[in-house]
């Protein structure tokens, strides 16, 4: 039997990763107390996105969302805004994809 290379595997995952394509980031405005329930959510649907906090006094959350999951996406937020309040918001200024 041959054995999978554990380097590879990773490299491979990387390449599939949200951070590692073409992206579309949309920025958003939760909840303090919810952020971190948000977060656990999309981090649950893999390669759906990546979350990072841009603006914790705000509650300004950036998603990097590859283009072909952008539906998801939508209708994720959808559902969600049944639960908790979630706003799309424009990017904080100074915010760019390259400060990642």
């Amino acid at each position: 039997m041959i054995q999978s290379d554990p380097m590879r595997r990773k490299a491979r995952a990387h390449e599939r990763s949200p951070t590692a394509m073409n992206t579309i980031q949309r920025y958003f405005a939760v909840n303090h107390q919810d952020m971190a329930y948000l977060k656990f959510i999309v981090e649950s649907y893999e390669g759906l996105a990546v979350i990072r906090t841009v603006d914790p006094g705000k509650g300004i959350m950036e998603w990097m969302i590859p283009p072909d999951r952008v539906a998801e996406v939508e209708d994720l937020i959808d559902s969600l805004k049944k639960e908790i309040s979630i706003v799309s918001v424009n990017p904080p200024d100074g915010i760019s994809f390259s400060s990642f």
